[in-house]
């Protein structure tokens, strides 16, 4: 009888080790103010900054460390986009390596940016051992540039400006309108003032500003030349109904140094006199039946017949 001989299988399966790893530190670095530890509250806006982001081999071996992290703004758009594997030794209290961003990204918007990273072990077949999503940064926009707006009239007491809406202030882009009003003896001319604006030199005297810087302006009026002086001729027939009295031109009111002719037409019966009236006139007493009469005055005059 044969002897039997038996084999003894082995199996040897791999083990797998169960990576681990920790994101220790996530820093925000920004100009002017130092590091902030994510997240970050008030960054400056406009300032520009970078990721520092330590990862940490929690192994008893050494490992590779990967990184992948994308910031985006307050809109949502990628303004930075990272990854990168570097060697994490082993260390009894964890061997870390620290990732920084290879350039600068700029927070030129006020809201909040967000960070998403994720840390991984096994760079032939990455596995993701630490990972953050969530708020990198708040960046606070800076209050709305107010503007004052200052108004002259020239020449002093020559008219008014009225301003709609009137404050104090005015927030950027509002849209200001002035109206100017000439006092009695004066008109509009144009508008000045400094620095110049849109509409500075116009001659509507209405003009609509929009607040992008500090205005003063000027509305400019100019003296106008006084009406000439009106004045009134009365004619009074003396006896009454004894003739009549012509006027050429003939007016209700007449400007100052117009000459009327007067003309005097007895009736029947009656013959012109003389010329009378008040205040006395050049030509009062006169005894031609027509006279020329400058106006200079309220003149009351009398045509005075004889039978």
């Amino acid at each position: 009888m044969e002897p039997k001989y038996y084999e003894n299988i082995i199996t040897i399966e791999e083990v797998i080790p169960e990576f681990k790893g920790t994101i220790s530190k996530k820093e925000l670095e920004y100009s002017g103010s130092g590091d902030g530890t994510v997240p970050v509250a008030n960054v400056p806006q406009g300032v520009s900054a970078k990721l520092h982001i330590v990862g940490r081999n929690d192994m008893a071996i050494d490992q590779r460390l990967g990184i992948s992290w994308v910031v985006k703004d307050p809109d949502g758009i990628v303004i930075e986009e990272y990854s990168d594997w570097q060697f994490g030794h082993a260390d009894p209290n964890g061997g870390t390596h620290e990732f920084i961003s290879p350039g600068q990204f700029d927070l030129n918007k006020g809201g909040t940016y967000t960070l998403a990273v994720g840390l991984f072990m096994n760079e032939a077949s990455p596995v993701q051992v630490a990972s953050y999503a969530g708020v990198l940064c708040t960046v606070a926009a800076p209050p709305p540039a107010e503007y004052t707006l200052e108004v002259s009239i020239e020449p002093p007491g020559a008219g008014s400006v009225t301003i709609s809406p009137s404050k104090a202030t005015y927030p950027a882009g509002e849209v200001v309108t002035l109206v100017a009003t000439p006092y009695s003896g004066y008109e509009f001319d144009h508008w000045g003032g400094w620095p110049p604006y849109p509409g500075v030199g116009s001659t509507s005297s209405t003009l609509k500003i929009t607040m992008t810087a500090n205005w003063w302006v000027v509305a400019a009026f100019r003296e106008v030349a006084p009406p000439p002086a009106q004045y009134t001729l009365e004619v009074t027939i003396e006896p009454p109904a004894t003739g009549y009295v012509t006027k050429s031109p003939s007016k209700a009111r007449y400007s100052a140094g117009e000459v009327v002719t007067l003309t005097a037409k007895p009736y029947s019966g009656y013959e012109f006199d003389h010329w009378g009236g008040w205040p006395p006139y050049p030509g009062v007493g006169s005894t031609s039946p027509s006279i020329q009469i400058t106006m200079d005055a309220d003149w009351w005059v009398v045509t005075a017949h004889r039978c």
